[in-house]
């Protein structure tokens, strides 16, 4: 799994601004509102945010005569009263984010010129939509979805960008040729007397939010699609991706799913999550998995599993809910006991028979942390341990024998009886590391866990270190990781660390054997993985997936 700079929480010291006066505070001392505010910031960048990954933060409580809580942006119908609310201020990779929180978190929205649309009901809700006549009638029939990519031809007319999803919303943009824009939300119809009836779509473009119209009818297209979801060709024969073939890596193919964050693997079928909803694919030729369609793939995942089987697939959410879903006959089963915080990550055992699921608190505190257990095919549960800290990270190895996890420490335990066997103590506690044991059919088990800067490859039989990665750079840390299948190559995500910059990032591909970096890809890992026959390495990017190999 993935934290697309899933990046969970080092409890720091920030200021914190009130109306009267300034003063230092830590993280227990943020209004829970907070919580909310980070998942609409969450949604507005497209990845999960967590309080620890802010470069800043303030906020100010007031009462407002209405429910546009003081921001001039707003353009939803108000309710008048008396409404407490929130001004949360937030600087995140250097840009800030005015995010408006109602005092019982009912109402959420950016202020900005690109946002004050109509208020989401509850955490992260969807946004208000005109609905659109059956057929489109009237309407140029659209040809965009949520999810994929837009852009306009070079040398084409620039598209205006909207604060709202009507021709006289404040324009606050232009799209210029050449441009590629993700497609957040829509379709929402305009229906005008003239007959100019307009479909409108949310986009982001240069990281900012608003509308833009896709055309008029009856024929008249401003907006491209690009990167539709569709059946990937690869080459038919592809080579095995190894350290003396590595400088032969290229792209093959790429999958236009906006905002993938997370990635899972069985036996026959990959699946891709995200911001925009799930992409499912055969590994066998990179054509759709129609099974999984059948699901509705236009979700907001936070982070997803799939059994060994493909018969099962698992879907957490940051308001606490997990779907258990059954691909073969469609449905979800209701977990028991389910989280009650942000579900962070999610693993199945290799049989199939357990799915076990790492939940907090964005804010980082313990609250609604756990590391749950629970039935891989009914949902009933079978363990929940208290956590001191969000739980970040799970994983099986390969037998299912053992199951890992970190909150402030990595607990390594027997998934039979869910027993500690061995605690490992971090000396530079990584808050967005991926744990992951190494693929071995002999021998004692390993267990690569992050550690600052660096990884750690631990026998956990003895306990001793085996080996150790290092990131190279100031304010550098490793996210996410993956070993190829012969457990020969490790692929690293790289990225910034609280406080510093990141220009150009990148994925590290080192030698296991030698701990030496020998390739580096210069691309922004959200999340990726080697595919189980070792020919691809699989990088979920900002705007897509890219499908690397040899060809």
């Amino acid at each position: 799994m993935s934290i697309m700079d899933r990046r969970h929480v080092i409890a720091a010291c920030l200021l914190l601004l009130t109306v009267m006066s300034a003063g230092v505070v830590s993280a227990q001392n943020v209004p829970s509102q907070m919580n909310t505010a980070l998942q609409q910031l969450s949604s507005l960048v497209g990845q999960p945010v967590t309080l620890g990954d802010l470069d800043s933060y303030q906020w100010v409580q007031n009462v407002y005569p209405d429910t546009h809580l003081g921001c001039e942006f707003a353009v939803f119908p108000a309710q008048t009263g008396n409404f407490v609310g929130f001004e949360f201020d937030l600087i995140y990779n250097g840009i800030p984010y005015d995010i408006r929180v109602s005092g019982d978190s009912t109402i959420v929205f950016p202020c900005m010129a690109e946002g004050g649309m109509a208020p989401a009901p509850g955490i992260g809700g969807g946004v208000a939509l005109s609905p659109c006549p059956t057929g489109y009638v009237g309407f140029l029939p659209p040809r965009l979805r949520v999810g994929g990519q837009a852009s306009i031809d070079v040398g084409g007319t620039p598209n205006r960008l909207r604060a709202g999803d009507r021709l006289n919303a404040t324009q606050i943009g232009m799209i210029e040729p050449g441009s590629i824009i993700d497609i957040l939300a829509g379709p929402s119809c305009e229906a005008n007397a003239n007959g100019t009836n307009v479909i409108w779509w949310q986009v982001r473009y240069n990281g900012q939010i608003g509308w833009t119209a896709e055309g008029l009818p009856p024929d008249e297209y401003f907006l491209e699609p690009i990167n539709t979801l569709g059946d990937v060709v690869l080459p038919a024969e592809r080579g095995l991706i190894t350290a003396q073939s590595l400088l032969g890596l290229q792209v093959l193919g790429t999958i236009g799913l906006q905002s993938a964050v997370d990635i899972d693997i069985a036996d026959e079928v990959v699946v891709f999550g995200g911001y925009a909803g799930l992409a499912a694919y055969n590994l066998a030729d990179f054509t759709l998995n129609e099974t999984f369609f059948t699901f509705d793939t236009s979700m907001q995942v936070n982070s997803l599993a799939v059994s060994a089987d493909g018969q099962y697939a698992a879907f957490g959410f940051c308001d606490g809910v997990v779907l258990l879903y059954n691909a073969l006959l469609g449905g979800n089963a209701s977990l028991e006991t389910p989280p009650q915080d942000c579900v962070v990550d999610l693993d199945f055992s290799p049989d199939g028979s357990q799915l076990a699921v790492a939940s907090g608190n964005l804010l980082g505190s313990g609250l609604g942390a756990y590391l749950s257990v629970y039935d891989g095919t009914t949902g009933d549960g079978l363990t929940q341990k208290p956590a001191n800290y969000i739980v970040t990270r799970v994983t099986y190895n390969d037998d299912g024998t053992l199951l890992a996890y970190v909150d402030e420490v990595v607990h390594v335990m027997d998934a039979t009886n869910f027993t500690d066997v061995r605690l490992l103590a971090f000396e530079a506690y990584n808050p967005i590391g991926d744990l992951r044991f190494m693929p071995t059919t002999t021998g004692n088990p390993r267990l690569l866990i992050p550690e600052g800067n660096t990884l750690r490859l631990i026998d956990l039989v003895t306990g001793s270190d085996v080996a150790s990665y290092a990131i190279e750079g100031a304010n550098l840390i490793p996210s996410d990781v993956s070993f190829s299948p012969d457990g020969s190559l490790l692929a690293v995500s790289v990225v910034i660390n609280e406080g510093g910059s990141l220009d150009n990032p990148r994925v590290d591909i080192f030698s296991v054997e030698t701990g030496d970096v020998i390739a580096t890809i210069p691309v922004r890992a959200n999340d990726l993985e080697f595919s189980p026959d070792g020919t691809l390495l699989m990088i979920a990017e900002e705007g897509f997936v890219s499908l690397y190999g040899i060809p």
